[in-house]
C-alpha cells in the first residue's frame, strides 16, 4: 500500500492528543524497522508506537527497499512526508516535536523557526483543531477578572 491509499481510505496514524507523550514515530525509528539502521531514536516505545512506526513501513517500506541504487537522503525524505500524510489533524500541532522534525524533514524549512520557540509561544500559534477549539472557547467564555 501507499501514502496516498492509507489517506483515501482514512487510515492515520493513532494520536491520543497528548504531545507530551511519544506516539509520532521518527525517521530515524522507521529506519531502523526497515533494517536499514543499526541506530533507534526510542528504544522504550510503547505498543502504540510500535504500531504506528509500522504504519508508516507499510506505507512506504517497499518503495524504500525497491529503491536502486539505495539513498538514505531521499528514504528520509519519503519516511518524513508519509509520517507528514499520515498524521490525523489533532496531531498536527506544533508541540508535537516528532510532527514538527518530520515536517522540516519533509523538506518544508519554514518550520525550523518553530524549534526556536518556546512551549508558551508555540501553544498561541498552534492551529490545530486540540488549540483552535480552546482558543475559541476561550474567546466565547472570557473569564471575568472584575471583583
Amino acid at each position: 500500500m501507499t501514502t496516498t491509499k492509507f489517506s483515501v481510505t482514512g487510515v492515520r496514524l493513532f494520536y491520543s492528543g497528548d504531545p507530551s507523550l511519544c506516539e509520532t514515530p521518527s525517521v530515524q525509528d522507521v529506519l531502523f524497522a526497515l533494517q536499514l539502521s543499526q541506530m533507534q531514536d526510542n528504544e522504550a516505545a510503547d505498543e502504540i508506537y510500535l504500531d504506528n512506526v509500522n504504519l508508516v513501513v507499510a506505507a512506504v517500506g517497499g518503495e524504500i527497499k525497491m529503491m536502486e541504487p539505495y539513498d538514505e537522503s531521499s528514504a528520509r525524505k519519503m519516511i518524513a512526508k508519509a509520517i507528514v500524510a499520515l498524521c490525523s489533524l489533532g496531531a498536527r500541532c506544533l508541540l508535537n516535536t516528532r510532527y514538527v522534525d518530520a515536517k522540516i524533514a519533509a523538506g518544508d524549512k519554514d518550520w525550523e523557526v518553530t524549534k526556536n520557540l518556546g512551549d508558551e509561544t508555540k501553544l498561541k500559534a498552534c492551529m490545530c483543531p486540540r488549540h483552535l477549539f480552546k482558543m475559541t472557547k476561550d474567546l466565547q467564555d472570557p473569564v471575568s477578572t472584575d471583583v
